[in-house]
C-alpha cells in the first residue's frame, strides 16, 4: 500500500519516514518528512554522528519536524485566509490577512492590516494574536514610514505589545513584538530578555531565532546574532528572504564582509539590505560594484543619508554606530 493511502486510512497528512544505520561507533539517521497529501517532501536529511549523540540526533529531527511543520502550516494557514469572502472573516482570518498586508511593507497596506486587527478585536476582544499585529503595526508606522507622530506610535505599539503578553506569555508573535518594541525603545537587554522568554516556550520557532538576532548586533554581539541565524537557517531550510538580511547584517559587524557579500547576494528582492552589501564592498576596496550598489540602493532611496540613519540606528557602542557610517561613505552614500 502506498503511503499517502496509509496516511490517509490514518487520517493523518503528514507522515515522517526514514532508516537507521549503527556501526561500532557511530550512528546514521535518514529521515524525510512527507506530505503524504500533496506527495512532496518538506526536507530530507541525514545525521551522521558518533554513537554516544544518539539523543542528541533524535533532538536534531524532532527540530527539523516541528520547524518544517509550522512554516507549511503558517502557510497554509495564510492561503485559506486570504481565499474567504471579507464579508465572512473570523477573527483569526482577519489577523492572517494583516499578517499579509504587513509584509508588503508599504505605508498603505500597513494601515489597512492595522484596520483588520482592530476588526478581530472586535469580535475577539481577548485575541492575544490581534493585538500582536496592531502593535506590530503601529511600529512599523514609528520605524519605517515615519508618520507625522511618531511618539504616539512608539506608545501604541508599546501597549497593544504589552496587552498581548498579558492576554497570552507563551505567544510568540506577542512577545516578538514586545521585544523589538523595546529594542526601538533602546531598552536592549529587556528586548533580549522577551525573545529569551518567547523562545523558552517556542525553541523550535525559526523565526523567531532569526529575528532576535537583530539584539545582539545592536549590542556589539554580532557572532552570537550569526549563530542564531545559523540555528534558524538550520531548522526551516524554506526560510524567509529577510533571513538573510539578517545573517548580512550581522556579519558586516562581524567584519566577515566576504560573508555578508555572499549572503546579501542571495536576496531577492534585496530591498535595502542593498546598503549592506554597498558598505561591504567598500570595506574590501571593490569600489566599483560598491558604488554600483549605492547607486541602485539611492534610486530607490534618494532621501537617505548616513547621518540621517546613524542618528536613529540603535547601537549601544559608538564603534559599532562609526563602523557603519563609514562603510556606507566608503560606498559612496551621501554624509
Amino acid at each position: 500500500m502506498k503511503i499517502h493511502q496509509v496516511a490517509e486510512e490514518l487520517g493523518v497528512r503528514y507522515v515522517l519516514e526514514g532508516s537507521v544505520e549503527v556501526s561500532k561507533d557511530r550512528i546514521r539517521v535518514t529521515a524525510q518528512l512527507i506530505d503524504a497529501i500533496a506527495g512532496t517532501h518538506l526536507w530530507v536529511e541525514q545525521f551522521d554522528r558518533p554513537l554516544r549523540n544518539v539523543f542528541q540526533v533524535r533532538d536534531e529531527v524532532t527540530q527539523k519536524i516541528v520547524a518544517s511543520l509550522a512554516g507549511k502550516l503558517n502557510k497554509e494557514e495564510m492561503a485559506r485566509a486570504l481565499l474567504r469572502h471579507p464579508n465572512r472573516l473570523d477573527a483569526y482570518s482577519l489577523v492572517w490577512q494583516a499578517s499579509q498586508l504587513r509584509s508588503h511593507a508599504t505605508p498603505a497596506d500597513n494601515t489597512k492590516s492595522r484596520g483588520l486587527c482592530e476588526k478581530a478585536i472586535a469580535l475577539d476582544p481577548n485575541y492575544a494574536r490581534a493585538y500582536a499585529g496592531l502593535a506590530w503595526s503601529h511600529l512599523l508606522d514609528f520605524t519605517y514610514f515615519r508618520m507625522a507622530k511618531p511618539q504616539e506610535s512608539y506608545q501604541k505599539a508599546l501597549d497593544m505589545a504589552l496587552r498581548a503578553v498579558a492576554l497570552d506569555s507563551s505567544l510568540g508573535t506577542a512577545r516578538t513584538a514586545l521585544g523589538h518594541t523595546l529594542l526601538y525603545g533602546r531598552k536592549h537587554r529587556q528586548a533580549l530578555a522577551q525573545y529569551d522568554e518567547a523562545l523558552k516556550a517556542n525553541p523550535n520557532d525559526a523565526d523567531l531565532l532569526a529575528m532576535s538576532a537583530e539584539v545582539y548586533v545592536w549590542m556589539g554581539q554580532p557572532e552570537k546574532a550569526i549563530q542564531r541565524v545559523r540555528q534558524a537557517v538550520r531548522l526551516n531550510p524554506s526560510y524567509s528572504n529577510w533571513y538573510l538580511w539578517q545573517l548580512g547584517f550581522a556579519q558586516y559587524f562581524a567584519r566577515d564582509y566576504e560573508g555578508a557579500i555572499e549572503t546579501l547576494s542571495k536576496m531577492s528582492p534585496m530591498g535595502e539590505a542593498r546598503r549592506w552589501l554597498a558598505a561591504s564592498l567598500a570595506q574590501l576596496g571593490r569600489m566599483e560594484e560598491a558604488r554600483a550598489e549605492a547607486e541602485k540602493f539611492l534610486k530607490d532611496n534618494p532621501s537617505f543619508s548616513a547621518s540621517d540613519w546613524a542618528s536613529r540606528s540603535l547601537f549601544l557602542h559608538e564603534k559599532d554606530r562609526q563602523h557603519a557610517v563609514e562603510g556606507y561613505i566608503k560606498a559612496g552614500l551621501p554624509r
